[in-house]
């Protein structure tokens, strides 16, 4: 399955990956994941998937690594 592939950076330790076709959306985190830059990547997501109109949403957080989290 071909997908249509944006990446985001955040910083020099997280990274955003969305990946769309027909069918779906999938976001994929990697990287460094704390609260100061958590607000941002909340903005990046809602802001780079509301205007999709797929019905499915994937959400791989793999490689994500929280940092100073409780």
């Amino acid at each position: 399955m071909e997908y249509d592939l944006r990446e985001i950076t955040i910083n020099e330790d997280f990274f955003l990956r969305i990946f769309e076709n027909k069918k779906e959306l999938r976001v994929q985190m990697s990287g460094d994941l704390d609260f100061r830059i958590f607000s941002l990547v909340d903005t990046a997501i809602k802001e780079n998937i509301k205007k999709f109109e797929i019905p499915i949403l994937r959400i791989d957080m793999e490689d994500l690594e929280f940092e100073d989290s409780k």
